[in-house]
């Protein structure tokens, strides 16, 4: 969705918030924060962050895109422990409850999204 850091504070800035057709967040805080206002060049200076590798995948692509972030992580001050492998790492990766949450939330909801969302049609010609 975005190529820089500064690109998602942006994005942050325009979908956070309460939003009055999802319930769960009409509790949000009246004062919103500005994302685009904690971007700091040294923000990672000093902070370890762990890499749990049985996530990645085996893409080469995807691996190599990730490891160059973790080099560009590296350069500006983090701490890499990699790999930073979990007790149950393998439990979360055979766990199907992420996809059961999906589903379920799309079976409950699919005709209120539905019902609200306008769609656009474009022709080929323009």
């Amino acid at each position: 969705m975005c190529r820089s850091v500064a690109d998602v504070a942006l994005i942050m800035n325009y979908i956070v918030g309460p939003d009055p057709l999802d319930e769960a967040t009409l509790s949000q805080p009246k004062e919103l924060p500005d994302y685009t206002g904690a971007l700091n060049p040294d923000a990672l200076r000093g902070v370890r962050v762990g890499v749990p590798r049985i996530f990645q995948g085996s893409e080469d692509e995807i691996i190599a895109a990730f490891d160059a972030a973790l080099e560009t992580m590296r350069e500006l001050g983090a701490e890499i422990v990699d790999p930073a492998e979990f007790p149950n790492a393998a439990e979360l990766m055979a766990s199907d409850a992420e996809e059961l949450v999906m589903k379920t939330d799309i079976k409950v909801n699919l005709h209120r999204i539905l019902d609200t969302v306008h769609l656009v049609t474009v022709s080929p010609s323009g």
